[in-house]
């Protein structure tokens, strides 16, 4: 009698091709998971970019930009769900006065808000242009997650 050998794997290089996979899996998984948020999150600061360039572009048209043009005089311009003033709050930018490295800011009758189609918020700086014609800007700050966590990760600065 003869005997023919099985051709195969055993359990136990099964079992640790399995381990090494949940390894892998352990690794990869969460930097795919961010690596997807953040470029959602760059996708609506985009969208949220090219709102604001072209409403300025529109308020520039109808000649009502000036040196005295505020965030405010540009929504007639902005595609936007509703003007929030009640006390939402979205995570601070670095640069605005007061919140160094954190914290939040609330949507207000001085800084309103803007909820936007994409499900952020852009809240508008009371600033007007001021400076030159050079250094012009009005500040606008945008929180794509809706979400106030006191953090500045995910907040972005329109200048």
């Amino acid at each position: 009698m003869s005997r023919t050998s099985l051709v195969g794997f055993t359990l136990a290089e099964l079992l640790i091709a399995l381990a090494l996979l949940g390894v892998i899996a352990t690794f990869t998984i969460p930097k795919i998971l961010n690596a997807q948020q953040s470029s959602a999150s760059l996708a609506k600061a985009k969208e949220v970019a090219a709102m604001i360039s072209g409403a300025y572009q529109q308020a520039q048209a109808a000649g009502n930009a000036s040196s005295s043009t505020k965030p405010g005089d540009l929504t007639q311009y902005m595609n936007y769900v509703k003007l929030d003033t009640s006390g939402t709050l979205i995570d601070a930018h670095p640069s605005w006065a007061g919140t160094a490295g954190g914290g939040t800011n609330a949507c207000d009758a001085t800084r309103p808000c803007l909820i936007l189609h994409n499900g952020g918020i852009l809240q508008l700086n009371d600033a007007a242009f001021g400076g030159t014609d050079i250094t012009n800007q009005i500040q606008f700050f945008f929180d794509p997650d809706t979400v106030a966590v006191g953090g500045t990760a995910d907040v972005i600065g329109f200048a």
